[in-house]
């Protein structure tokens, strides 16, 4: 089975599951009150998971400064291949696969010039309080 080729969580049902493991992803997004997510994204559009929470540091500090945090959801994950479907829903069968970066695939973002992370656009800045690093540590 080629993780690659899932397009739903209900795909994994009856294969072997070696490779794969549950566990935590963890990705940036802005702290505010409202309803919804604006995670820290690639200029691709994708937003920026890992399974190694420390390495969010690395794009924490190639960020405009916003007041933001760590969300960590439950997961099974297949780390060789950079794919994890969501299990904070697990009676949805549909969920679609997410992708998780290795820390080299990060590393390699935080070598390019330009740096390709930014925030989700839709959320304004409005506070004047101070902004504080997020909780990268467990």
């Amino acid at each position: 089975m080629d993780p690659q080729k899932l397009k739903k969580l209900a795909d994994l049902l009856g294969h072997d599951l070696a490779g794969w493991k549950i566990t935590q992803c963890h990705f940036l997004e802005l702290e505010h009150k409202l309803r919804g997510s604006f995670p820290a994204i690639t200029n691709d559009g994708k937003v920026i998971a890992t399974l190694d929470k420390s390495l969010l540091q690395k794009v924490w500090k190639r960020l405009s400064r916003r007041a933001a945090k760590v969300t960590s959801l439950t997961v099974i994950a297949h780390p060789e291949s950079g794919v994890a479907f969501s299990l904070e829903n697990y009676f949805d069968k549909d969920v679609e696969p997410s992708r998780v970066l290795s820390s080299e695939a990060i590393e390699e973002l935080c070598r390019q010039r330009n740096y390709p992370f930014q925030w989700t656009s839709g959320l304004l800045q409005m506070s004047e309080r101070p902004i504080h690093d997020p909780v990268f540590t467990d």
